[in-house]
């Protein structure tokens, strides 16, 4: 009796703990490449696209791979998919703080196409498992932004 016992608890235990779920949240990764190669540095973001409380996350791309853990996860549902990436120009530039101080800095910018960046059209579908979304990002020919600092 005490083995059929010990065999239920472990039982339960292992349905409870398997598909990553850590209060309802589930785990996302996966590859990006951009213009074709992996992305080397950049930012994913997950944003809810339905009224339903769902969550939201973002993690590093480094060397074409993201992951976002179960405790930090998204709930499921349907999510817009952002993507931040910029390169420095190699220009330097220059503002004043309030205060007086020049501040100097590298102008950088971004060749994500607005459809994959700040106005995304991409989205998935998050379930209850783990997940895992692969993107090919396309690189635009001319930047989409340039981050500049006020003057």
């Amino acid at each position: 009796m005490r083995k059929i016992f010990l065999l239920i608890a472990a039982l339960a235990l292992c349905v409870s703990g398997c598909g990553g779920g850590a209060d309802g949240h589930y785990p996302v990764s996966g590859s990006v490449t951009f213009g074709g190669s992996p992305l080397a540095y950049g930012r994913i973001s997950f944003q809810p696209t339905g009224e339903n409380g769902a969550s939201s996350a973002a993690a590093a791309v480094v060397d074409g791979k993201y992951s976002i853990p179960a405790n930090k996860g998204l709930v499921p549902g349907s999510y817009s998919v952002v993507f931040t990436i910029t390169e420095k120009t190699g220009e330097k530039k220059s503002y004043k703080k309030p205060t007086g101080e020049e501040v100097e800095y590298e102008e950088t910018v971004s060749y994500v196409p607005p459809e994959w960046g700040e106005q995304s059209t991409q989205t998935v579908t998050v379930e209850a498992k783990k997940n895992a979304f692969n993107f090919e990002v396309p690189r635009a020919d001319t930047p989409a932004d340039v981050f500049d600092l006020p003057k």
